[in-house]
């Protein structure tokens, strides 16, 4: 009998301690849990859409009641009395769930269902909150009127402070996190899974010491998003006290992990350190360039691995320190060396700059810089060379804003659709609607449109606005589209503030073909696929011209 009361005395201990060690909760999925539930209210509730509560307070202020609790008892508890003192949500008689997937791709509220940490009545709570959501407007989030991208006017940047308390610091990933969960149109595009960003940054951002950890927090956090528009802007740009005020006095270009110089930023510096066009660098202090890269790339978050390669550019070889060690190939020789770096105002910056506009490069080959080409003259240009074998346009920049639309009018024969439009859906966050506007046709009635070659040249550095106008002289007949793959991100720029002065920016509206085809990430794809070489960076070379050139009596 005694061993028989002893052994359930045993189990009951056992089921006791399994019990409470099975209840407590994990702080960072608390904070988790919180940051979602305080983002879907912000956009999903009628009483906090109309900005009456300081929902930046709130989340400042029960965030400290948040991580003193430790079961989940308590945590729905919190949950409940929170959500309903916030006001009655009247029943929605207009919330439209029939939405096509192909609208709702980036919607995923499974969240809500989650059993470990939500009792059945919270998540009838917000399932409810879900079904009746705000239909009005929101004072957190709108669109612009003309375009649809969306803007958070009344979104506070707390620039007092560069490093932000940690309450403050965890409302900046919030605050982040929910806008592209709700209002990011290429989130389902992102290489990590949105759900699994937010815990893995809630660490970062706890541990951020000080306020250059923090904005490198910001920077891991936004690279995250893989999309070329994604900066930061700092008000105080402190991030160079880890990447160092130092450069070394050349340019230089990657190619397959490698770094080739191809021109002197200061030629008298270049030459007293004995660098040469066409050098090409393996490793930088006993580090390899391909670990190098792949360490900067952390901080960088380029559509696609052009565009990374293209803004991490300034990193690569900054620092802290007047010099170097560098291992390089020269002549098919491999060799190291020290060599300098400067202060920026100590170097002289001596490049030439082509400034023309427009050059005639062969008889019958003319060429148009579309960085400086501009829609005012477009037309009257154009017409100038109308009997030309052969127009090349060098879309490897940003581009002027109307003179496509210019250059349209004279390349077709009749007016062509070239894109449409996705843009968040506000009244279901998380959903968009495709629309089209004017910006979506170009070309017009011409029965006198040009009849000769047409070779349109990009890169990487053809981005945002270029690719739209890629997108829209693509319909020309007769047309070749000729290089490497573009940086993969389109639609008009929003801006995300967050605390400590800082504004990110996203790209706000999706941008496709007119059938469906998508160019974020992907780029405008190229007919003829050309990437410099180290030979041709060595002699100077365009290659992509030249294979322009080369390409015009064989198309």
């Amino acid at each position: 009998m005694k061993r028989l009361l002893k052994a359930i005395i045993v189990l009951l201990l056992n089921i006791l301690l399994f019990s409470c060690t099975e209840q407590k909760l994990d702080q960072n999925a608390k904070i988790e849990s919180f940051s979602k539930v305080w983002g879907f209210l912000k956009y999903y509730h009628p009483e906090v859409a109309k900005g009456n509560t300081d929902w930046d307070q709130e989340y400042i202020t029960k965030i400290d009641i948040l991580k003193q609790i430790q079961t989940k008892e308590e945590l729905n508890e919190f949950y409940s009395k929170w959500i309903n003192g916030l006001g009655e949500v009247p029943e929605c008689t207009t919330c439209n769930d029939d939405i096509p997937d192909s609208l709702k791709v980036n919607l995923n509220l499974d969240w809500i269902n989650n059993s470990a940490l939500f009792n059945n009545e919270v998540k009838k709570q917000l399932d409810y909150i879900r079904a009746n959501r705000n239909q009005g407007e929101n004072y957190y989030v709108s669109t612009d009127p003309e375009i649809g991208n969306t803007l958070f006017p009344n979104e506070k940047r707390y620039a007092e402070s560069s490093y932000p308390s940690e309450n403050m610091r965890l409302l900046a990933l919030a605050r982040y996190w929910n806008i592209i969960d709700y209002f990011f149109p290429y989130k389902y595009k992102t290489d990590d899974n949105w759900e699994e960003v937010l815990p893995a940054n809630i660490p970062h951002f706890i541990e951020a010491k000080d306020s250059v950890e923090y904005h490198l927090a910001v920077l891991k956090m936004v690279a995250k998003i893989n999309d070329s528009h994604g900066y930061v802007l700092f008000d105080n740009y402190i991030v160079n006290q880890f990447w160092g005020n130092n450069y070394v006095p050349f340019l230089f270009h990657t190619y397959e992990d490698k770094v080739v110089v191809t021109d002197y930023l200061d030629e008298n510096l270049c030459n007293n350190n004995d660098i040469q066009r066409g050098d090409i660098i393996t490793g930088i202090d006993q580090q390899s360039m391909e670990d190098r890269i792949n360490y900067i790339a952390e901080y960088y978050g380029g559509s696609n691995k052009n565009a990374v390669m293209r803004d991490m550019l300034p990193s690569i070889f900054n620092g802290k320190s007047d010099s170097l060690d560098i291992t390089f190939e020269r002549n098919g020789k491999q060799m190291n060396k020290r060599i300098k770096r400067y202060k920026l105002d100590s170097i002289a910056f001596n490049m030439d700059h082509d400034t023309a506009t427009v050059k005639v490069l062969k008889e019958g080959i003319v060429y148009f810089n579309m960085d400086l080409l501009k829609e005012k003259e477009a037309l009257s240009i154009l017409k100038e060379h109308k009997d030309a074998k052969a127009m090349i346009f060098d879309v490897r920049n940003h581009s002027d804003g109307g003179a496509m639309y210019e250059i349209a009018k004279f390349l077709n024969p009749t007016k062509r659709e070239f894109a449409k439009f996705t843009k968040p859906n506000l009244s279901y966050p998380g959903t968009y609607t495709v629309f089209q506007d004017a910006g979506c046709f170009c070309g017009t009635e011409n029965e006198d449109y040009y009849k000769g070659k047409v070779i349109l040249l990009c890169n990487a550095y053809t981005q945002s606005h270029a690719e739209y106008t890629l997108m829209a002289l693509q319909t020309a007949p007769n047309v070749t589209l000729i290089g490497s793959q573009t940086a993969g991100t389109d639609g008009n720029i929003s801006e995300i503030p967050l605390p400590g002065g800082i504004t990110t920016l996203i790209s706000g509206i999706g941008v496709f073909y007119p059938d469906g085809r998508e160019t974020q990430r992907i780029g405008i794809v190229p007919d003829i696929e050309v990437y410099p070489t180290p030979e041709g960076l060595k002699a100077n070379k365009d290659e992509i011209l030249d294979k322009a050139l080369e390409s015009i009596n064989q198309i």
